[in-house]
């Protein structure tokens, strides 16, 4: 799809500076970024140094915006970890801009200790790295996070979980429990034990609990599909 962007520093709508060296993160955060109805272009950028070489470029809008003084893109969502040039490396040349655009780090698992490191830079936040539903095996709540345990791991996500069960409802995902949110066609078993009702999730038979009040609503979404 080609998309035409006027040069005009006055068009409306965010102009957005994408950086990941994966290409399904890249994918992913693009696809959100252009379902934003703020934002109206986004640049990618594979790696950070890809992404200083768009920002000293010869980009007619974004040259256009420079000598207007104003900042060269609106924002920069970076992953953090990348080969060669860091993504804290890179906001440390961005801190440098005047003015400089608005800093969003993309973190994977285990990677928010470098916030405060991150804020001083200007960073203005860090944001989970979008983790597509077909990995989720199941998810957990956590006061007003939600946990997404995926094959690779788990990521602490900032929603609640009734908030993403009506985000997730029409994608498969099923309340089995208040702390417990599942992909329906994960569940290989629903067993009925001493305690209750459990479900077992995926070919790792992880087994989870089924609450008395979401018992019958499970067990109509299972005949509605035709079974396990």
């Amino acid at each position: 799809m080609h998309i035409t962007v006027s040069t005009s520093t006055n068009t409306p709508g965010l102009v957005v500076l994408a950086v990941d060296d994966e290409k399904d993160g890249m994918d992913l955060m693009v696809e959100r970024l252009e379902a934003n109805r703020y934002v109206r272009r986004v640049i990618r950028a594979f790696d950070a140094t890809e992404a200083l070489r768009h920002l000293g470029g010869d980009d007619d809008e974004l040259t256009a915006r420079r000598n207007a003084g104003k900042p060269i893109v609106d924002a920069v969502f970076s992953d953090l970890k990348m080969p060669g040039l860091t993504g804290m490396e890179m906001a440390k040349v961005l801190a440098g801009f005047k003015p400089s655009p608005v800093l969003v780090f993309i973190t994977g698992h285990g990677e928010g200790n470098d916030a405060v490191e991150a804020f001083d830079l200007g960073a203005v936040d860090f944001i989970p790295k979008l983790i597509p539903r077909s990995s989720v095996r199941w998810v957990e709540a956590q006061g007003d996070y939600a946990r997404l345990f995926t094959t690779e791991g788990s990521h602490l996500v900032r929603i609640p979980l009734a908030q993403l069960e009506e985000r997730w409802e029409k994608a498969g995902f099923v309340r089995i429990h208040r702390s417990y949110l599942v992909p329906i066609n994960l569940i290989t078993e629903l067993q009925l034990g001493g305690n209750g009702y459990h479900v077992v999730i995926g070919d790792d038979e992880r087994k989870l609990p089924v609450s008395r009040r979401h018992t019958r609503e499970l067990k109509d979404r299972i005949v509605r599909r035709g079974g396990l």
